[in-house]
């Protein structure tokens, strides 16, 4: 049996993805993958990350929009300034995507309180953009979350 492509298994047809750490690992590898199922895709990375090229290629390849944002997520005004950045552009995403760690290159349990806190910072002010934030609704469930009264 042949494989399915993404984009039969699910569409994400002209929905716009924020993601933080696209342009490494899992969060590369996910873009892609969110661009083949239709999606354009918003990177947030650090500046001159020389790995951005390799995905504006694929997504431009596949005929999807490719925006580049540079932040030192560590950095929380240059987050908050990042997000007017990116509204100011008329950017509606549908999707938020955190991939982003900081990687200190040691086994975790050799990491110090302050490298575990930094990881903690950007995932916290992620969370906390996401919720100012209305999305578009991509996929809402039916029947998982409501039961028929009893």
């Amino acid at each position: 049996a042949n494989p399915l492509s993404t984009n039969q298994l699910f569409s994400l047809q002209d929905k716009t993805v924020i993601c933080t750490g696209a342009t490494g690992g899992i969060g590369l590898e996910m873009c892609k993958c969110l661009g083949e199922a239709g999606a354009d895709i918003v990177s947030i990375q650090l500046p001159n990350d020389p790995n951005a090229a390799s995905l504006s290629d694929f997504l431009t390849k596949i005929g999807r929009k490719f925006w580049i944002f540079e932040c030192d997520l560590a950095d929380t005004s240059a987050i908050r300034a990042t997000f007017q950045a990116i509204w100011n552009a008329s950017i509606k995403p549908s999707v938020l995507l955190n991939c982003a760690g900081v990687n200190r290159r040691r086994p975790v349990i050799e990491m110090t309180d302050e490298d575990l806190d930094l990881d903690g910072r950007v995932a916290h002010y992620f969370v906390e953009f996401k919720a100012d934030i209305r999305l578009d609704p991509v996929y809402q469930p039916q029947g998982y979350l409501h039961s028929s009264p009893g």
